[in-house]
């Protein structure tokens, strides 16, 4: 079995057996998951042990959390992982579950989430080279922030990221609004659409590429400017910012 297409169930975990060994399911590559109820989608022990597992899809799912929450560390092998409708969500990489291998990650209609990545000392999204996070309204920070006097998590690099694409988040306000480094190489192209609250990218250290292609769809008509880019993310994200403010004001008077 290479495909798992798992629809309408209630109880999402009875599926899954309680003695699974790494040879349970040798050629399981991909699983799509509709419409379906539980706590978490994995169990730790199933999670542990689908080392072939490489394609990842949830929709229409009432479930707080991917994996079981536990107090070893968890690295799954997924390289695409789509989430859409997924209300109950608060999160969707916890700090205790690695993504070592992920290269593509969409979000999308995820109202519940308050962030996507939760704050860890560990690389866990190392190799992600596309983040795609759509129309999700409760959503204030792309990796979760702890409170200032927590200790420092040092720099946080996307070593990978190529492509980011923001649309339709009006609670976010930046990528993290804890005062982390963070590091982007390899970013070259960033979307941005209806962020109306986002007025820098992060309030720490910022080291990217010296030229990110920014295009923004903006002003009454929603037309795509031409590359925003102006020195650096943040004086680009501010003056987005301030931009759209003007907009909304004079379109309000």
């Amino acid at each position: 079995m290479e495909k798992l297409d798992i629809r309408d169930n209630d109880n999402l975990k009875s599926i899954w057996p309680n003695q699974v060994t790494p040879n349970s399911f040798p050629n399981l590559t991909q699983i799509v998951i509709y419409s379906c109820r539980s706590q978490y989608v994995f169990p730790i022990h199933v999670a542990k042990v689908l080392r072939q597992l490489q394609v990842l899809k949830i929709s229409l799912c009432t479930i707080d959390n991917i994996v079981e929450e536990s107090d070893s560390t968890c690295d799954m092998t997924i390289i695409y992982l789509q989430v859409q409708k997924c209300d109950d969500m608060m999160t969707i990489v916890p700090s205790s579950v690695l993504f070592h291998s992920l290269d593509e990650l969409y979000v999308f209609r995820c109202h519940g989430l308050v962030n996507i990545i939760m704050p860890s000392t560990i690389a866990n999204l190392p190799n992600l080279r596309i983040l795609s996070i759509s129309e999700c309204d409760e959503l204030e920070e792309i990796y979760g922030s702890n409170n200032e006097s927590d200790a420092p998590l040092g720099e946080i690099a996307f070593m990978k990221l190529e492509e980011l694409t923001l649309e339709s988040l009006p609670s976010l306000t930046s990528f993290c609004q804890g005062s982390y480094s963070f590091k982007f190489p390899s970013l070259q192209k960033l979307h941005l659409t209806e962020c109306f609250r986002m007025s820098t990218f992060c309030h720490g250290n910022l080291t990217t590429t010296s030229h990110i292609e920014v295009r923004h769809l903006y002003g009454l008509n929603y037309y795509e400017s031409e590359d925003q880019w102006d020195g650096d993310l943040n004086t680009t994200i501010r003056a987005i910012f301030t931009r759209e403010v003007h907009i909304n004001q004079t379109s309000g008077s």
